[in-house]
Order: structure tokens, then sequence, then C-alpha cells
């Protein structure tokens, strides 16, 4: 069977990582991790030990992610 890849983008609401892990966890599904660069106090291996089938790779390098809202003023 065919691997399927989840990105997610992490910045302030770790509670929803958490659970989004856990609903996710499979040996079908590799999940990719960017966590935001503002983030600061980001515990990896704790998110790490929450999968026990999934795969977890973390993104680098770190950027600082903006929404579009944050940037209106440069278009």
């Amino acid at each position: 069977m065919l691997k399927q890849a989840v990105l997610i983008i992490v910045h302030k609401n770790t509670y929803v990582l958490e659970k989004n892990l856990q609903l996710l966890d499979s040996p079908y599904i590799d999940i990719f991790i960017h966590v935001d660069k503002k983030c600061s106090d980001f515990k990896y291996n704790f998110y790490k030990s929450l999968v026990k089938y999934s795969t977890i790779i973390y993104v680098k390098p770190r950027l600082s992610v903006y929404r579009s809202e944050e940037h209106t003023s440069e278009l």
C-alpha cells in the first residue's frame, strides 16, 4: 500500500498538533512538521513520542511564516 504525506505548520496552538498527531498515527502516513521560527519553546521529542506508527520529519530550515493579512500593505 502507498504511503501518504501530511504537512503540518506549527506556530502557537500545540494542543491541536498533539490531537492531530494522535489521529493521524498510522504506518501509512508520514508526517512532515514545519515549526515556525517564531515558536521558541517547541518540544520536538515530546511530539515524536506521541506517534507509534507514523514517521515524523521536521522540516528545515525553520522560517517565519506570515498570514496574508499580515502583509497586505506590501502588495
